[in-house]
């Protein structure tokens, strides 16, 4: 490989590859039906254009480079073929510093940056020492002589010889040239000479593109190896112009190829896209027959104005224009003072767990007046830290209700350690976490919903230790509904739960121990729905927690994947269902 880099660098074979390389490439796109208004080259890239524009058949291309080169390096005299160095220099510094220079002459003026200047192998190295002095940033150039200057200046008479017996045809298309910067004369003969005139003559790159761009020119395609032509447009122009370029050595070439027309597309033109689906099996998609395809029920329409449901309509308040000012509950919301006792990091974070609750409140009521709900003014918990708890008095017993007649339906509920469990610790996960209690569900995962790690669980369960001297749960049931609850991933499964549990009773909890006695007649189940009752119970609160027109619901889309239901928004959905149908109340009475 090393080899055929350093043998492909003789210009006589790089100038008939690179032509090779760029018809191919614009004949790619002629046959996607991509054809330009005008054609350009750079420097050696101009002799393909004009075979591309139909000057010369393409047959020829390849000789006529070949000795374009070979007329170029036979044009040598005194044995020093010269050299070329690229300078970062506007015309004005290049013109003051070339003065004190002999031998040296301007030829590629690639942008208004940058010119390449040519000369011999000494003058070069003189001009390198100035621009090193000058503090002009300049790179030398490998190239096999000093293109485009006097020292080459016999290539013209050599080439003309060559040029004289080719068959030239009429141009199909217009061709600009570096030499005068407008576009080729059209007669044969005139074609011919100013092929000449442009081996001897400076590339005025920077003026033909300005040209170009006066007369119309708004898309600039590079075809070629690589993208350094689509740099140089660029710095050269600066103005509203697209540029592309069809090959890239640095990515994966296809998909930049079909990245770039793309981008062609995007400008409102059009080119046989079906020509790049020749030879695969393809089913094409009848775009004016939208009927044909089954959607997804969650499909919505959305432009800069509005979005709107694929399936059904919009709930009543969805998506009302706000026309008022949104009250924003948290302005009232009280800040929790920091004090000069507590730890510099403790304040520290306080602050920025308030900060972070304020904007998380003013989003939630921004997105909720949006949709059409008013935002509940209540405000937000702040992080403070813990005040010190008294550890309750265990030493008293807890009274026992007498036994009630097997007649009545009791309710005995006992204030037991373990609801006191629960309440700590969700305050306790509260005041490590920063979430408000009300985010809180007994079902989320302490490291995928929580960011609880190991050292964050330490500390909770240190906490709680201290408050109550023991970690003792015999709460088995609620455990197992939790793991339930947080396995449900579809309403489906959600109708099966509760089509389960909805039959069962429980008297309500209370925070003082009782005993009621109420006639057993009189007791009546809340829960006992109809599986058609229950289903349309779900779909009107899920649609009302979620926003999706209950059209566009089903039983079997998944919660998360399909309406973005997380586990915060799944015990509000639960937590409506138990206050609307009354279920999940368990009817086994504790054991005392």
């Amino acid at each position: 490989m090393k080899k055929q880099k350093e043998i492909i660098k003789d210009t006589r074979l790089a100038q008939p590859l690179l032509g090779i390389v760029d018809l191919a490439l614009a004949k790619f796109l002629q046959s996607l039906g991509i054809v330009p208004d005008m054609l350009a080259g750079h420097s050696y890239g101009e002799l393909p254009a004009l075979c591309f524009a139909g000057v010369f058949d393409e047959e020829q291309l390849v000789e006529l480079s070949s000795k374009r080169a070979q007329s170029i390096l036979d044009s040598v005299e005194n044995g020093d073929p010269g050299t070329m160095v690229a300078v970062n220099a506007n015309a004005e510094q290049l013109k003051a510093l070339l003065n004190r220079v002999e031998g040296c002459y301007p030829v590629n003026y690639n942008s208004p940056t940058q010119c390449v200047v040519a000369g011999s192998t000494a003058a070069i190295g003189k001009l390198m020492e100035l621009l090193k002095q000058e503090r002009v940033s300049a790179k030398k150039l490998e190239v096999a002589c000093a293109f485009h200057s006097p020292l080459v200046a016999r290539s013209k008479e050599l080439y003309a010889n060559v040029l004289k017996d080719v068959p030239f045809q009429e141009m199909r298309l217009p061709v600009w040239s570096n030499t005068t910067t407008s576009l080729y004369p059209t007669s044969v003969s005139e074609i011919k000479a100013r092929l000449t005139d442009h081996l001897v003559q400076p590339v005025r790159f920077v003026e033909e593109l300005q040209a170009m761009y006066a007369d119309g020119a708004r898309i600039f395609i590079e075809v070629g190896p690589g993208k350094v032509l689509t740099g140089l447009t660029k710095s050269c122009l600066e103005q509203d112009q697209l540029t592309l370029y069809v090959e890239d050595s640095n990515r994966n070439k296809l998909t930049h190829l079909l990245c770039m027309l793309a981008q062609y597309l995007g400008t409102g033109r059009n080119f046989a896209i079906d020509k790049l689906f020749e030879g695969r099996q393809i089913q094409p998609i009848q775009l004016d027959q939208p009927n044909l395809y089954k959607k997804n029920p969650t499909i919505w329409r959305v432009n800069g104005q509005a979005a709107h449901p694929t399936t059904g309509t919009l709930p009543v308040n969805g998506a009302l224009p706000i026309v008022s000012p949104i009250k924003m509950s948290n302005l009232n919301n009280p800040i929790a003072a920091t004090t000069e006792a507590q730890p510099a990091a403790e304040r520290m974070l306080q602050e920025y767990l308030n900060s972070m609750k304020m904007l998380i409140q003013a989003q939630r009521d921004v997105m909720l007046s949006f949709l059409g709900q008013n935002p509940q003014v209540t405000p937000m918990p702040v992080y403070s830290s813990p005040a010190p708890n008294v550890t309750a008095d265990r030493s008293n017993p807890i009274p026992i209700q007498p036994a009630l007649s097997e007649n009545s339906a009791v309710a005995t509920v006992v204030q037991t350690a373990t609801k006191d469990i629960k309440t700590l610790l969700l305050q306790v996960v509260s005041d490590k976490t920063g979430y408000p209690h009300e985010m809180l569900g007994m079902e989320m995962d302490l490291e995928a919903d929580l960011s609880i790690d190991s050292i964050k669980r330490v500390e909770i369960i240190g906490t709680l230790r201290t408050e109550l001297g023991t970690l003792k749960f015999d709460h088995a049931n609620e455990d197992t509904i939790m793991e339930q609850l947080a396995a449900i991933k579809t309403l489906n499964g959600l109708v099966s739960w509760l089509t389960e549990f909805s039959g069962a009773t429980a008297a309500p909890a209370t925070s003082t121990p009782a005993a009621v006695s109420t006639p057993a007649s009189a007791t009546t189940n809340k829960s006992s729905l109809s599986l058609a009752e229950l289903q349309t119970a779900i779909l009107d609160i899920v649609s009302e927690k979620t926003g999706y027109p209950k059209e566009m619901l089903g039983l079997d889309l998944d919660l998360e994947a399909d309406l973005s239901i997380d586990s915060i928004k799944r015990m509000e959905i639960i937590a409506e269902l138990k206050t609307k149908i009354g279920f999940g109340r368990i009817s086994n009475t504790p054991k005392i």
